[in-house]
């Protein structure tokens, strides 16, 4: 296909799909099923990379590549996202919306530095734009400034005194700054002006949450699905709270709701996983771990949760597997490294499990639990008088720590081996 027919036939499926101009980042997505249109552009896309570059000077290709990155910002998938912001604002550094794009898509990734470089630059072009601001005192705030986060919501406040996300910003600095009365009194007279602005209800849900106060939280989240259900963070949070409440069946409920919207977060699977293995529902529990992995095969949580699944089912080397994986991707985890320990010592690979012991050791210093396993495995391979020396130095800090109960058991272990042999 020649370079102008690219173009034309991708400006053409964009125009179906409906690509707005700024992404909102609680609206970012992913798509489960792409459709015929979103499929065929994917293919156009590839064939634009054959010719980008000849068609630099095509007047539309600024325009095609901004509403290209808008679509994959609006998908989730913020590398893609940059990558064509960075090659529209090559061609037009001018377009503040670019870079409050771009900005939204570093904040997604979880890259605040850069996104406060964006929103920055859009301000040095629009000083005065209410979302600009905004979306900086978000940025600085997700960074720990914030004295910084505050200077620019109080400004968004006063460039649009009515806009319901500079007034969100605005209640989130009074709330990092340990004024969560005053953020909640704020938020509530935010929602007071716009009913339907969720963010607002799902962070009054968040603060009540965080407080305790859970009938609150869960007005203010039950508000918000009902002006839309879309919302995975308002399920998502309805379902922390059901789970602190012992109310497990719900919390599942919940959880399934919000990864049938956000089915890559691995963290929502592993939510799911946890209320299902509450309810020791062990296969179901295993089966939402197995799919955070997917969503993220680096996810060392899941590994780690399938590990434990696979050794209360007693598939003790099957669980050794995926402690092996645990372990490959984060070497520096003492609790990994204890725990497989502890599977090779049920395994009777004393051996191993010393390695993992010294390991954990090694890392956590202050944690006597790896002494006193190390010394079980010691007796266990014959060394009596390393493990006699191993529970003497793990009592000790056992005493330290008060705790009498493991000190106890240290001492009778030294008591049982100290003893002549018959």
């Amino acid at each position: 296909m020649e370079q102008n027919d690219i173009v034309s036939s991708i400006e053409g499926r964009l125009n179906s799909l409906r690509i707005g101009t700024l992404v909102q980042p609680e609206e970012i997505r992913p798509v489960a099923l792409p459709s015929s249109d979103r499929k065929e552009l994917g293919r156009l896309e590839a064939e634009l990379e054959t010719v980008v570059e000849a068609a630099k000077d095509d007047p539309r290709l600024p325009e095609l590549l901004f509403r290209l990155a808008n679509l994959h910002l609006s998908e989730g998938n913020t590398a893609r996202a940059i990558v064509l912001y960075e090659r529209m604002l090559g061609l037009d550094s001018g377009r503040v919306a670019a870079w409050v794009n771009m900005g939204v898509a570093y904040m997604v990734a979880g890259s605040a530095d850069d996104a406060v470089k964006c929103f920055r630059t859009a301000l040095s072009l629009d000083p005065d734009c209410c979302l600009v601001l905004t979306y900086l005192s978000r940025a600085l705030l997700d960074l720990g400034d914030i004295d910084g986060a505050w200077e620019y919501a109080k400004r968004a406040v006063q460039a649009d005194p009515q806009d319901s996300r500079a007034r969100l910003a605005y209640g989130l600095c009074l709330e990092r700054s340990g004024n969560a009365l005053g953020a909640i009194a704020w938020l509530e007279r935010t929602v007071d002006l716009e009913p339907r602005y969720v963010y607002a209800l799902v962070e009054l849900g968040r603060i009540y949450a965080s407080q305790k106060r859970y009938e609150l939280a869960i007005e203010a989240l039950e508000r918000a699905l009902a002006v839309d259900r879309g919302l995975y963070q308002a399920l998502q949070m309805l379902g922390d709270i059901y789970y602190e409440l012992d109310e497990y069946e719900r919390a599942v409920q919940y959880y399934q709701g919000a990864v049938s919207i956000k089915f890559d977060d691995p963290y929502l699977w592993i939510r799911k996983g946890d209320a299902h293995r509450a309810l020791r529902s062990y296969q179901e529990a295993l089966v939402s771990y197995e799919r955070a992995i997917n969503a993220s095969p680096e996810c060392v949580d899941a590994w780690a949760r399938c590990a434990q699944v696979m050794a209360q089912q007693g598939d003790l080397d099957a669980s050794l597997e995926y402690y092996n994986t645990a372990c490959a991707l984060d070497p520096d985890d003492p609790t990994l490294m204890h725990l497989r320990g502890r599977l090779h010592l049920a395994l009777q690979h004393f051996t191993e499990a010393l390695s993992d012991f010294d390991r954990a050791f090694s890392i956590e210093p202050d944690n006597p639990e790896h002494l006193y396993y190390r010394g079980l495995t010691l007796e266990r391979l014959g060394q009596t008088g390393d493990a006699i020396r191993t529970w003497q130095v793990a009592a000790s800090m056992f005493r330290e720590m008060g705790a009498t109960t493991r000190e106890a058991e240290c001492e009778a272990r030294i008591r049982h081996l100290s003893r002549p042999q018959s």
